[in-house]
């Protein structure tokens, strides 16, 4: 009887073992190719997510187990989900600098012309920005909702962005991207208090009404949602379009998701293109407001 060639087959085993690891890796890295690189400018402890500004200022709203800390220098290799947002893979920390000069854009959403600040939105984003104390006439100095933005200035650790100068980039027409938690559902007159700012740093909220058209018991109080608005001329906004942003399941429910996401969703978050690690290409008011009228429920 003749016997097998074990180390024949063993060879074989282990060759076909080592295929098989390589068509795994393949996926793995083709599924992680794009990141984006930039400086970590806020934290939304609710979303699970961060905010990360690139070069341009462009920010990306990620989800991740764990956030860098607000200043950090990352490389982030990322996957889009299904509302706009991302899903962090690997993270890599090139370094932190504490009070980091950063740049970032946006369209801004809410406005306090006595307290001097004003929230700034992009998609799975809306952060609290303040104005630099001392400034010259700093309520004139704030913009308008509505007004798309590039504001510079610095970011503590606790992930706030002190303004240091503004440039007005035109205004907004297409729906503004909404960041917040679901304070208050009132059924009857299909509305949703919303926080103005994601984390609810300014303690303030805004009435945004549901069309008939949309399904206002998708909403629950608590939940974390990102949404399409439209500013009204007698104060507040107009839902276009709704997504959960609960973590990286809820971002990337579309059950959860409903009328218009958004024309530019993603458009101005596109991360490098694959193999690269970087991306340095194009990702209510107070008495005093001009223009837009203040979202209602503002404390100003």
């Amino acid at each position: 009887m003749r016997r097998p060639h074990i180390g024949r087959s063993v060879r074989r085993a282990t060759l076909g073992g080592l295929v098989a690891a390589m068509a795994l890796a393949g996926v793995a890295s083709g599924a992680q190719a794009r990141a984006v690189r930039g400086t970590v400018v806020h934290r939304n402890a609710r979303a699970h997510s961060f905010a990360l500004a690139d070069v341009h200022g462009r920010l990306f709203s990620i989800h991740a187990r764990r956030s860098p800390r607000p200043g950090s220098m990352v490389v982030v290799s990322v996957q889009r989900l299904g509302n706009g947002t991302f899903a962090a893979g690997r993270v890599r920390t090139l370094g932190r600098r504490a009070h980091a000069r950063v740049r970032v854009r946006g369209t801004v959403s809410y406005v306090n012309r006595r307290r001097g600040i004003f929230t700034l939105s992009a998609r799975g984003v809306s952060m609290l920005v303040r104005t630099r104390r001392g400034r010259a006439r700093m309520a004139d100095a704030l913009p308008s909702v509505g007004t798309e933005v590039t504001a510079t200035g610095t970011v503590d650790d606790q992930g706030e962005l002190e303004d240091q100068s503004l440039q007005s980039d035109g205004s907004d027409t297409n729906g503004i991207d909404l960041e917040g938690t679901i304070l208050a559902v009132n059924a009857t007159a299909r509305t949703l208090t919303v926080s103005a700012d994601d984390d609810q740093q300014s303690g303030a909220s805004v009435i945004v009404t549901v069309p008939a058209a949309l399904d206002i018991s998708k909403f629950a109080v608590g939940q974390e949602v990102e949404l399409q608005v439209l500013p009204q001329p007698g104060g507040g906004y107009l839902l276009q379009g709704s997504a959960s942003d609960e973590g990286v399941q809820g971002a990337d429910d579309q059950a959860d998701q409903q009328g218009n996401q958004g024309d530019d969703q993603g458009e101005n978050q596109q991360p490098g293109a694959q193999g690269q690690e970087g991306s340095d290409g194009n990702p209510s008011s107070a008495t005093g407001t001009t223009g837009a009228q203040p979202p209602q429920g503002s404390d100003g």
